[in-house]
This record gives C-alpha cells, sequence and structure tokens, in this order.
C-alpha cells in the first residue's frame, strides 16, 4: 500500500484522518514535530507503529534551524512518480523510494502573522515556507497518482469519498485544483507584503527597480442574470483574497445593481448606527438614498400621511423604515431597503405591502421571514447583513485594462467634530440639529457625487445626488424637502377622508404627490378626481409658497465645499438653518458672511464626502 505524507501547521483534524488512512493500510511519513504529536496523541501501538518521521526515512537531520527538512528525493520522487510510467517504477525500486499516493500539507501562517504587533521582519521571513510549498506543488503536478490536501476542511470529504477519490482522477483532479489555488493565494500575501513595503534603492539613484506590483485572486461567489444592463451577460459576483461574502443571501437571485444598492445603503445605516446608536433605515435607488430615517415619534398628522398604525409606530424598525419610505415615495418605488435591526413579523407585514426589489438587515425572525419570501412570487432578495463587515482598507475600480485604487472612505464625523468646528457668529446649535447633520452628511457619503441632503428630526427631507452643479443639487433638494412637508399641509389632509373605500393605500399616496405637484394633463386629472367621492380642487400653488416660508430649522449637507453665495441664498429661502460642508474653498470667508446676515450656523468638516 503506497505511504501517506503529513507535514502540518495547522494539525486541526490530522488525528482522525491518521487512523482512517491507518486503517486503511497506508503507512504515515511525517515531519518530526507532526509525528512526534501524533504518536503522543494516537498513542497505541497499532497506530504508532505505522508512524514514521521524514528524518528517519530520508536518513538525514533537518538543518538550517529547520530551513531544510523535506527537500529530498526520496520524497519528492514519491510525490512525483507515476503510477503508471515504467520508469519511473524502476526508478523508485533502483533507489528504494516508496511511492507517496497521499499528501495533507499546509503550510506557515505568513499572512496571520503578519496582523501581529511588533513582528519583525526577520520573524516574518521564517514563515515564508519552501518545503511545503513544494510538496504541494508536487502532488498536485502528479493529481493522476495522488492525493492532495491542503486544508483540515478537505478531511472528511476525503474519508467519506475515498473509494471514489481514490479510483476516479477527476476527483483527484479537483482537489490538485484547490491546492494550487492554495498556494498561489499564499504566494500572492508574501508578493503584496514586500510589494508593499518596498524601499528604493538609495545607493544607486540610476538603478533600474521593477514597478510595485498588486495581486489579488478572486472567488466566484455569485452568478447575476445579468449585469447592469441585459445585454452584459456572465456577470458574477467574486470575493477578493478569499475573504468570506459580506453578507448572507436568505433569498431571491440577488442582481448586479441589487448588490449596489445593498452595499451603500448597508454603510449608510450602519454608520448612522454606530454614530447615533439609533435604529435606521434606508430607501435606496440606483446606489444613491432616496430616503433614510432614524427610529422616531411621529406627531398625528405625520402617522395620518404615512398610513401608520399603533403597532408600527412603536416597532423600531417598521418606524424607521416609514419614515424613510415617505420621503420621497415616489423615486422609492421599486427600492432596495436597509434596516439595521431584525426584522419582526409587524415591520415584514409593511414591506410585503411595498413595491420594492429587496432588504438587507441585521436580522429576522423565522416568521418573519417566511412573510418576506412570499413577496414577489418568492423572487424577493433577502440579505442579512453583518454590523461590522464594510471595515474595507483599500477600494478598487477597473475600467477595461487599468484599475484605480483608493483608501476606503472610513472618515467619520462626530458631535464633537460639529460643536468644535463651528465659524459663523451664531454658535448656538441643539441636539437634534446636530444628530440632524449627522444623518445628512452620511446620506452624501453613500450617495453619488455631487450632492447636497437636507434633514430634520432625524429623517431625510430631500436629497440631489449626481448632479454637476452644486446650486443644482441644493434646489432639488429643497424642492423634495418642501414636497415632503406639503404632505403635512391642512388642505393635503383633508383629502384622506375623501377617498373612496376600494382606493388602496399605495394609490392614495401617489394622488397626494400628484396633487401636490399639481401637474396633470387633462387625461390624468380625469383619473385622478375618480379616487375620490367628492373631486376637490386642484391644489394652490400659492401655499408652496407659503408653506416654504414657514419651513424652519433644516439642516443642510454638502458633500463639497459651496462654492458661491446662491448655494447659501437658495438654502435659506426653504427654511435651512444649520450647515454641514468640507470648506476649503476660496470663497469660504464670503460663504461664512452670508450665513451669519441670515444668522445661520455653519461648521466645517474639513472632510469631503466624495462617490463616484
Amino acid at each position: 500500500m503506497h505511504k501517506a505524507l503529513i507535514s502540518v501547521y495547522n494539525r486541526k483534524g490530522i488525528n482522525a484522518l491518521s487512523k482512517f488512512l491507518i486503517n486503511k493500510g497506508h503507512d504515515i511519513i511525517a515531519c518530526s514535530g507532526t509525528s512526534h504529536y501524533l504518536k503522543q496523541q494516537l498513542r497505541v501501538p497499532e497506530y504508532t507503529n505505522n508512524i514514521k518521521s521524514i528524518e528517519d526515512i530520508i536518513n538525514f537531520p533537518h538543518i538550517l534551524d529547520g530551513r531544510v527538512k523535506t527537500l529530498h528525493p526520496y520524497i519528492h520522487g514519491g510525490l512525483l512518480a507515476t503510477s503508471h510510467n515504467k520508469n519511473h517504477l524502476h526508478d523508485l525500486t533502483s533507489h528504494n523510494i516508496d511511492k507517496i499516493s497521499i499528501a495533507a500539507v499546509n503550510l506557515y501562517p505568513f499572512k496571520e502573522t503578519i496582523t501581529k504587533v511588533n513582528i519583525t521582519e526577520c520573524e516574518l521571513i521564517e514563515q515564508l515556507d519552501i518545503g511545503g510549498h513544494t510538496m504541494i506543488r508536487s502532488a498536485a503536478k502528479n493529481f493522476e497518482s495522488n492525493v492532495i490536501l491542503t486544508s483540515h476542511e478537505q478531511y472528511n470529504y476525503f474519508i467519506n469519498n475515498y473509494t471514489d477519490i481514490m479510483d476516479c482522477v477527476e476527483h483527484r483532479r479537483e482537489l490538485a485544483i484547490d491546492a494550487l489555488q492554495y498556494i498561489t493565494d499564499y504566494d500572492i500575501d508574501i508578493a503584496n507584503y514586500f510589494n508593499n513595503n518596498r524601499k528604493p534603492l538609495s545607493y544607486d539613484k540610476g538603478a533600474k527597480q521593477t514597478k510595485p506590483k498588486m495581486y489579488q485572486s478572486y472567488t466566484k461567489q455569485h452568478d447575476f442574470k445579468y449585469g447592469a444592463n441585459p445585454h452584459q451577460d456572465n456577470a458574477a459576483l467574486w470575493t477578493v483574497q478569499d475573504e468570506q461574502m459580506p453578507f448572507d443571501i436568505l433569498n431571491g437571485n440577488l442582481g448586479f445593481i441589487n448588490t449596489l444598492d445593498a452595499i451603500n445603503s448597508w454603510g449608510a445605516v450602519c454608520e448612522i448606527y454606530k454614530t447615533t446608536s439609533k435604529i435606521s433605515a434606508a430607501s435606496f435607488k440606483h446606489t444613491s438614498p432616496a430616503g433614510i430615517s432614524v427610529c422616531r415619534e411621529m406627531d398625528p398628522v405625520e402617522r395620518r400621511a404615512t398610513f401608520t398604525k399603533d403597532i408600527e409606530h412603536a416597532n423600531p424598525a417598521c418606524n424607521a423604515y416609514i419614515l424613510a419610505r415617505n420621503v420621497d415615495p415616489k423615486s422609492s418605488f421599486g427600492d432596495f431597503i436597509a434596516i439595521s435591526a431584525i426584522i419582526d413579523t409587524i415591520a415584514a407585514k409593511r414591506i410585503l405591502t411595498e413595491v420594492s426589489d429587496g432588504i438587507i438587515a441585521y436580522g429576522y425572525t423565522d416568521e418573519a421571514l417566511k412573510i418576506l419570501k412570499k413577496k414577489k412570487n418568492g423572487t424577493f432578495v433577502i440579505l442579512k447583513g453583518d454590523l461590522d463587515y464594510f471595515n474595507t482598507k483599500l477600494e478598487m475600480k477597473q475600467y477595461s485594462n487599468i484599475t484605480l485604487t483608493q483608501p476606503a472612505n472610513t472618515a467619520i464625523i462626530t458631535e464633537d467634530i460639529i460643536y468644535n468646528s463651528i465659524y459663523t457668529k451664531n454658535n448656538i446649535i441643539d441636539v437634534q440639529p446636530v444628530e440632524d447633520l449627522l444623518i445628512a452628511n452620511i446620506a452624501l457619503k453613500y450617495a453619488q457625487s455631487n450632492s447636497v441632503a437636507l434633514a430634520k428630526n432625524g429623517t431625510l427631507l430631500g436629497l440631489a445626488a449626481g448632479q454637476q452643479s452644486r446650486v443644482d443639487c441644493v434646489k432639488i433638494a429643497c424642492e423634495k424637502a418642501l414636497m415632503y412637508t406639503l404632505k403635512s399641509h391642512p388642505d393635503v389632509n383633508k383629502l384622506f377622508n375623501n377617498f373612496n373605500k376600494s382606493v388602496k393605500r399605495n394609490d392614495k399616496t401617489n394622488a397626494i404627490i400628484k396633487y401636490i405637484e399639481n401637474d396633470f394633463t387633462p387625461h390624468e386629472y380625469n383619473a385622478w378626481t375618480t379616487l375620490f367621492k367628492n373631486p376637490p380642487k386642484q391644489f394652490n400653488s400659492e401655499l408652496k409658497l407659503l408653506t416654504q416660508i414657514n419651513m424652519k430649522g433644516i439642516s443642510m449637507a454638502s458633500d463639497a465645499f459651496i462654492p458661491f453665495r446662491d448655494n447659501i441664498d437658495i438654502a435659506h429661502k426653504y427654511g435651512v438653518k444649520y450647515i454641514i460642508q468640507p470648506g476649503g474653498s476660496i470663497q469660504d470667508k464670503t460663504i461664512l458672511e452670508v450665513c451669519n446676515d441670515y444668522n445661520m450656523v455653519m461648521t466645517f468638516t474639513n472632510k469631503r464626502m466624495f462617490l463616484h
């Protein structure tokens, strides 16, 4: 029976594997440390008598402080000999070399050692595995005659499928592919470490040095139906350097755009939770927020305008979701939802009634999961996120044959930064506006630039993203905030008792928006009036101006510096009182003077929040 080789740094699972191999008639060759460990663990002679150390086999001691242990023809001849090649078998017999047909090998923990505190490069270099790496490559190259195992997670698979693996070359080929990927990832970690710590040659300025390189390995985790557009097929989600998925897919067919929305929306609610300690929800469309809110008390008019039941109002996840969804319900149609809480039955039932593509949340009760799985005929995307996952260090974007890299935007704006960075004469700001500034600024961090956001009472009132002109951002965000405010207007409130009984909630929401916009074609107006018992008169546009004048105490965030005073003039007209922005413009002094004229409060963060 052919020999089995065991040479591992991670010894997890090798006791069971060794017993199985010996029971199957294989003698075991092991490195001296592993050999000693196995004899201590297995103890009984029926096992220990079948374990030999590599030193005894090659009749040569370990040298150079263990740097040379396994680099010997007795080992690599046994690994590289092909069982059906007569010349190979002749060489084995001539040189008294045993065929090694099974190898379990894993490597020194180079990647784990990098993360240790105060590790020296000399210590790190000793974690560059030579012999183990070579044995894996030898065994993998000869997969027609060998089995190579490089992870303890493969041991049970090997034990349970021993006969099939030993008889079928395709099984052994798959294990060889895993092994080659394993040593490739190992080499990537080593090459990246030394490239990142490269030092220019100082002794000769003219010396030619190889340009730094960065290596990545990608593991396919999920196939998309298609990419951003249906004709972009063969799209997929990959994880880098064998990292875990950033979320668990619990249901549905996750799509390319869904994934982008999930990443951005989850980042936003996680950051709000960490910054404010409040449960929050976000409604995302096309990678930017249509609405964001924390859980909070709603006044009676607001509850009526959002059709919120008492049981929904008292439920933190459902409360935050309703507020976020109703910031801009027209834009939220077909959105992706993020909620930094566990979803229960109450929240699930409300979500079930809205038109959405998917959700990412901290967790779900069993009953909530059953409810949500019914949505969209079972295709509703349900993801479970980790509040601490998106702490990436490096971002990469690839276009054709070039890749752009940058450190991730991990900048966090805190209450202290706001309080300590106010440069206007009016520097008095209460707790609630500070929270509003934080929420608005976080919303911009996860929205396409240029962007401006308005918030009040923990809820986003309006956000404009992806505009080329900042003043256009301000105008759009302010108009959205006006629309949000008008939904609580007394004239709008009169509509609720006027709807026909058969009108659904979503149709009521759309009818109210249409009423406020007051932009009907004759056909639309005729269809709209059928929703009511008594068709109301069209909305008085003068009330928009009156409401705009009465809007007060709103917080505004800008993702980049405010370049001209017209941004402030417009914001003031819509009730903006507090402004957060990075600063850094040559117009900063002028902008502050305008804010002083309006008695506004402005804080500079010195942190731009562009996202492209």
